[in-house]
């Protein structure tokens, strides 16, 4: 895997949940950019697990992500995921 590759694995598993829809936003957000080829391509990776085209990182190496991923990165993902979160909530919510 490069580069690109895993800095794209971590960013998946601070996210819970995700489609092929709401992907792209998401990671506009948390890393600013977005690339359909480079998506693709990591969500045919073993440990992404697709249930009826809803994605998440396994739980297993989402763990070993979170347990070797700089504080700086974990905290900007979290915060990230914090707020799209109450964003969802607003719109559900009016």
């Amino acid at each position: 895997m490069n580069n690109t590759e895993r800095d794209f694995c971590i960013m998946l598993a601070y996210v819970p949940e995700w489609t092929d829809y709401t992907i792209e936003n998401i990671s506009k957000k948390m890393i600013g950019t977005f690339s359909i080829s480079l998506y693709e391509k990591v969500r045919d990776f073993s440990f992404i697990v697709n249930e009826n085209g809803r994605y998440r990182v396994h739980e297993a190496i989402r763990d070993i992500i979170f347990a070797n991923t700089s504080k700086l990165v974990k905290e900007k993902y979290i915060r990230t995921m914090q707020e799209e979160a109450n964003i969802e909530f607003e719109q559900i919510d009016h």
